[in-house]
């Protein structure tokens, strides 16, 4: 009986702690860097709210068109291991916006981000924003 028990104990808490196990593995970590510029998730959300403490809907300079390739690689490679990390629809949709408004929504950088929304199926969010700037 005591055997039974253990065994149906151990199984319990296997089932209970499992589907968290494998949830976390979802998530990149903060302390991982991606892209040629070995950037951290927090620096890529860092730097795109950077942007928007000029005002959300303030045009940005041609000149931040390369900072947004650079991250548009970082964002790349973190979907590229990290498919199913519940942050990336807001970044892809927070970078699309950045592009639309530096006058390069359809730049190649941008048509990349756009490719990778329509991968990972984007979230109700990411829509939004690309309804925002007119990108189907």
């Amino acid at each position: 009986m005591r055997k039974t028990l253990s065994i149906a104990s151990i199984l319990l808490v296997a089932c209970i702690f499992s589907p968290r196990a494998s949830a976390a593995g979802w998530e990149a970590p903060a302390d991982e860097y991606f892209g040629p510029l070995k950037q951290s998730i927090l620096e890529i959300r860092n730097r795109l709210d950077r942007y928007d403490a000029y005002g959300d809907r303030a045009p940005l300079g041609q000149e931040v068109i390369g900072a947004l390739d650079g991250l548009e690689r970082s964002i790349a490679d973190w979907q590229h291991k990290y498919p199913r990390d519940p942050w990336l629809p807001r970044s892809l949709a927070h970078l699309m916006h950045e592009y639309w408004r530096a006058g390069a929504a359809y730049s190649p950088g941008a048509r990349e981000c756009l490719a990778m929304i329509r991968l990972h199926s984007g979230s109700p969010e990411t829509w939004a924003v690309l309804r925002e700037v007119g990108v189907r």
